[in-house]
């Protein structure tokens, strides 16, 4: 489980052209999840992800991400590093940020001539990533669909992409399941040990049987 303090998480891309900021709120800012059953569970929160599309399109047999509301997110968008340089190694506090929103969209102002990238896979789902390095940055729905009504816009951003002194903390360890029922039995069973509640898909007030 995430503290309940207010704390800044970073990430980005391997190559470092895309670098984003997370700005968590004190625990009574952040916002109950809509299907939590007694409240309890608010964003955001770590899960681990069965389903077929995230696993395929991420190339990991488990991704896990960090779901968060739209307006926690920020980002930095830069062209390729020069040729001869594998990554960029600027400090975050010298960058241009923005709020990610607006920047993650497709044909945003923001993205012109960085190596931000979308695939958008069906009806209003878009995944970005960096074009220069691969890394799967983000998912999102955009709009929400009308299963997701009173959810606020978000991101599930890939937790594997948090820089590594923010990982090691032991609150990031997922505190849940998704999408279990379509999860494949070996990697259950590796995942089993997290000892978390196993949803049937993303409504977490349903339990996996």
């Amino acid at each position: 489980m995430l503290p309940d303090h207010a704390f800044d998480l970073h990430g980005g891309c391997n190559c470092g052209a895309i670098r984003y900021r997370i700005s968590i709120p004190s625990i009574s800012e952040r916002p109950v999840h809509p299907l939590s059953p007694d409240g309890s569970i608010r964003f955001p929160f770590s899960t681990t992800d069965h389903c077929n599309d995230c696993r395929r399109a991420t190339g990991s047999i488990l991704p896990a991400w960090l779901c968060l509301p739209a307006s926690m997110l920020s980002v930095s968008l830069r062209p390729p590093p020069l040729p001869g340089n594998h990554r960029y190694s600027t400090p975050d506090h010298e960058l241009t940020w923005h709020p990610a929103n607006e920047a993650l969209r497709q044909n945003s102002k923001e993205c012109q001539e960085s190596t931000l990238r979308f695939f958008v896979g069906s009806k209003d789902r878009t995944r970005s990533f960096c074009g220069h390095c691969g890394t799967n940055i983000a998912y999102a729905a955009w709009p929400l669909p009308e299963s997701a009504k009173g959810f606020p816009d978000l991101f599930d951003v890939v937790l594997g992409t948090l820089d590594r002194e923010d990982l090691e903390q032991s609150e990031l360890r997922p505190e849940r399941q998704l999408w279990w029922e379509k999860g494949i039995g070996w990697v259950q069973e590796l995942s089993d040990g997290l000892n978390v509640p196993k949803h049937k898909s993303f409504r977490v007030n349903e339990l996996a049987q």
